[in-house]
């Protein structure tokens, strides 16, 4: 368990099918942008790339379950399916869990992608341009930069849709009203 949180895994849906997927695919973005780079030194910044764009996924989402567990209310698991994270909660209308629980379990992703965001910069900044390591960095930078802001739009099944429920929800709203 992590941070009160049972891993679960069904068959083989832990095989890390995504992180194939994604070095395949910034394989062919640097290869695309550096020509003339050796092959492996394009499949090094893909498979870089995909360390630090999954790892972040993987720090949003744990971020997520910390928050939870302090707050007292952690998921009742985290699925892995093809080798990412997937936060479950048996009731999403839990009446046990307070609006202000509700607000803190969905910030703790977009807080720690905002933290890491300097960290990721500050490593770009320590890269040569055109370099292996910049591509890695500008992936990491790119993504930390895209979770937090994406997922604070106002859409259900996305923090942001949470974190505005159940503000309205601790203004006086209604589950109904601020669904």
């Amino acid at each position: 368990a992590i941070f009160g949180a049972p891993i679960l895994t069904k068959g083989k849906s832990w095989l890390p099918v995504t992180q194939g997927l994604v070095t395949v695919i910034m394989t062919f973005v640097w290869r695309n942008q550096h020509p003339n780079r050796p092959w492996y030194k394009q499949l090094l910044a893909g498979f870089l790339s995909m360390v630090f764009m999954l790892g972040s996924e993987w720090g949003h989402n744990l971020a997520h379950t910390y928050m939870a567990d302090k707050v007292g209310k952690p998921p009742d698991a985290i699925k892995v399916v093809f080798g990412m994270p997937l936060l479950h909660y048996e009731r999403t209308q839990d009446d046990e869990v307070s609006p202000n629980q509700h607000i803190l379990r969905a910030i703790g992703g977009p807080v720690f992608n905002t933290l890491i965001i300097p960290f990721a910069w500050l490593f770009r900044a320590f890269t040569w341009a055109g370099s292996v390591l910049r591509d890695a960095a500008n992936a990491f930078l790119g993504m930390n930069v895209f979770l937090a802001l994406i997922s604070l739009l106002p859409i259900p099944g996305i923090d942001g849709g949470p974190i505005l429920k159940w503000s309205l929800v601790r203004k006086g709203k209604s589950r109904e009203e601020a669904d």
